[in-house]
């Protein structure tokens, strides 16, 4: 059971200082709120040497025996942080980290090893760590530049992943919305951006700050919706790069003819070949970064209980803003964007955004607690 705790987006929180909303272990340590007791085990399996091996309990109440005085755990306690109880939360539970059996001859006795999820990727961002070096999201970024000869892009590609980090962390931020507890943090993340988008996601910012802003927080208005605006740009263009066939959909597979279990992205569970369209890597990428979970998974229920604010009428400037960062960031991959369409998508998108956004602003459940099984 999560519980989600919407803020009246009368109260939105703005931050005094606008590097909290650039910075990604800011928004992480807010949205997620972990003790250093938690994030002393995630930090272990990220920092580790050979991360992709994972770590066993003996080797991770090493480092927990040995930690500062505050924060020292013995191995019985250790186990009950990762593992959880009634009244203690655990990161397997709660899907920060997961085991995995390993065979006899490895450790000359019967014992799991313990990894790093999606979650705990996005969590460990608290402790500074760069998203480029954590060893899950390199490894998955060599997969994607081994299946495309464009190195350009391949590196878009990776600034669009960081992008969708950013803004998740930052609407959730800005939501006060906490997933400390999340479960199925994978799924989550890829539906929260399929209903988002849905839903006028490229002029979120001005959505759920326009008609209350303050004069002394324009500049933060300006760093959020720039942030938005980015993503904004960036998804269209990944759209355009699968229509034009530049990231191949149903005629190009990813083929592993042996799954090597030590792999960053996964333990795919299956031992003959596997194919997975490419395009599908990028769409489901928090799902295949880690491990293949059951894509049949319906999150609905969990975007259709969040409120969202009454949309602002997009402003001529926005959209020029928009063509003019789109075509900017589309010029060096070499492709064409049909500029004038991107205004009718625009037109269209309000259009029918009018006729449904009376059932979100006069709901009775805003503001209130939700329970999300």
């Amino acid at each position: 059971m999560v519980k989600f705790i919407p803020k009246n987006y009368n109260s939105l929180k703005i931050v005094s200082n606008i590097h909290k909303l650039k910075s990604l272990d800011y928004l992480s340590s807010d949205v997620f709120d972990l003790e250093e007791k938690y994030m002393m085990i995630l930090r272990h399996l990220t920092i580790k040497k050979n991360p992709e091996r994972g770590a066993s309990q003996t080797e991770i109440s090493r480092v927990t025996e040995h930690a500062e005085k505050e924060f020292r755990m013995r191995r019985r306690i250790m186990v009950k942080r990762l593992r959880g109880t009634n009244r203690i939360m655990g990161l397997i539970p709660t899907g920060y980290v997961y085991e995995k059996k390993e065979d006899k001859h490895r450790f000359k006795k019967d014992e799991s090893t313990f990894h790093l999820t999606f979650k705990g990727m996005l969590a460990i961002l608290s402790n500074g760590m760069s998203i480029k070096k954590n060893h899950l999201f390199k490894n998955y970024i060599n997969v994607i530049s081994d299946l495309l000869d464009n190195k350009k892009i391949v590196k878009f590609i990776e600034e669009y992943f960081i992008l969708q980090i950013h803004v998740f962390l930052l609407w959730h931020y800005l939501a006060g919305i906490q997933l400390k507890k999340q479960k199925e943090h994978e799924i989550y993340f890829h539906e929260f951006f399929k209903k988002l988008e849905m839903s006028d996601f490229e002029i979120f910012a001005q959505n759920i700050i326009g008609k209350k802003i303050k004069t002394g927080e324009r500049k933060e208005y300006d760093v959020i919706r720039k942030i938005f605006l980015d993503y904004a740009t960036s998804s269209y263009i990944i759209r355009t790069l699968k229509e034009e066939d530049v990231i191949p959909s149903s005629t190009t597979f990813l083929e592993w003819k042996e799954v090597n279990s030590d792999l960053s992205i996964g333990e795919i569970p299956y031992s003959n070949r596997h194919k997975y369209e490419l395009h599908r890597l990028i769409d489901f990428w928090s799902v295949f970064l880690v491990d293949v979970y059951s894509l049949n998974n319906n999150l609905d229920d969990v975007m259709e209980k969040l409120v969202y604010q009454d949309l602002i009428e997009t402003q001529d400037e926005y959209d020029k803003e928009f063509r003019y960062m789109l075509k900017q960031k589309s010029k060096p991959l070499g492709i064409k964007i049909k500029l004038p369409l991107i205004v009718n998508d625009f037109i269209k998108k309000k259009r029918n955004r009018r006729d449904t956004r009376s059932q979100y602003s006069d709901s009775e459940d805003f503001g209130k607690i939700h329970d999300i099984s």
